[in-house]
């Protein structure tokens, strides 16, 4: 996420990362926590239907899948503000596996970590989280 540093205005390319999620804001103290609220609000906002990931959906629907996919395995996110263009700009990468595709369920619902140890790459319960982890 270099790119970000040019301040474009728009999302930049990540090679990496299946997913990518945009956000520019006005100067903020907080703006990262801003994007994020933002980009999970779509669920509350609009809600998904049957808990499904489709194609057709709007970006904000799409940035909240980002962040709840089953599938995601990492998130990188980069902050750059940029004074002379009165914004900062934010992005996160989403690298997921398998990605994400038309009709998937974002997510099983279930209790928590209850397929931690049975994912292709076994992995822990977070406690704390209830959440796996590796």
């Amino acid at each position: 996420m270099k790119e970000l540093k040019n301040c474009a205005g728009k999302e930049v390319a990540n090679a990496q990362a299946q997913a990518n999620n945009y956000k520019s804001l006005k100067e903020h103290e907080t703006p990262d926590e801003q994007a994020i609220e933002n980009w999970w609000s779509a669920l509350a906002n609009t809600g998904v239907e049957d808990n499904k990931y489709l194609d057709a959906m709007d970006n904000s629907l799409k940035a909240y899948a980002n962040m709840a996919y089953q599938g995601t395995q990492k998130v990188g996110c980069g902050v750059q503000v940029c004074k002379p263009q009165g914004r900062t700009e934010i992005q996160c990468g989403y690298v997921m596996d398998p990605p994400i595709m038309d009709e998937d369920p974002i997510y099983e619902i279930g209790k928590a970590c209850s397929k931690c140890a049975k994912l292709a790459t076994p992995m822990k319960c977070s406690s704390l989280l209830g959440l796996c982890v590796p």
